[in-house]
Order: C-alpha cells, then structure tokens, then sequence
C-alpha cells in the first residue's frame, strides 16, 4: 500500500510575494503589471504540485520573503530543505574554517 503524499495548498506554498517574485524575475525596476498575475500564479501552483519542504530543516522557520531573497535562493530551499538565510550563513562558516587553515 503506498502513502499519498500530502501536499500543501496553494495558499500554503513557500513562494515568494507578488511583489517579491516580480522583483526576482524583472529586477529592481519591476512593476507589479497585472498581466503577470497569471504568470505567477501558474509558477505558484506549479511549486504546490512539486514542494518538499515549507520550511527551513536548520532554523525552521517558514520560507518567505524575509529568509528567501532570490531565484536561487527560493529554488536552493527545495534542494536542501535550507532558506537563503541559513545556506549563504553555512557557506560563509565553510569558507572561513577553509582558509584558515
């Protein structure tokens, strides 16, 4: 017998804010045309049907705009399960312990 696996609404999604994700995808002179909406919508359903995680396996809070900053960044939180915060803070302690030495 297989377990489903329950996924989260679309309401419930990590993704980014209208405003953010206009930012992210047209940069900082962007404008929230509402000819997009559909876009971004279609761009957060899809991530419905694929999340793993809806939060930070490290700090455990839930992915948004204040932990997440970019495309990588929102893309890296279903690779790893880790927010932007927490990754870049990892990387910064492996790059300090590497050149140390």
């Amino acid at each position: 017998m297989s377990e489903e696996i329950k996924r989260p609404q679309n309401d419930e999604v990590p993704f980014p804010s209208w405003q953010a994700w206009n930012q992210i995808v047209y940069g900082e002179g962007w404008a929230c045309f509402e000819h997009n909406r559909d876009r971004y919508e279609s761009q957060k359903a899809f991530a419905a049907a694929h999340v793993s995680h809806t939060s930070c396996v490290r700090c455990e809070k839930r992915f948004g705009d204040d932990n997440c900053f970019t495309q990588k960044g929102w893309q890296e939180t279903q690779i790893s399960g880790l927010c932007e915060k927490c990754f870049d803070e990892m990387c910064e302690q492996c790059f300090d312990e590497i050149t140390k030495e």
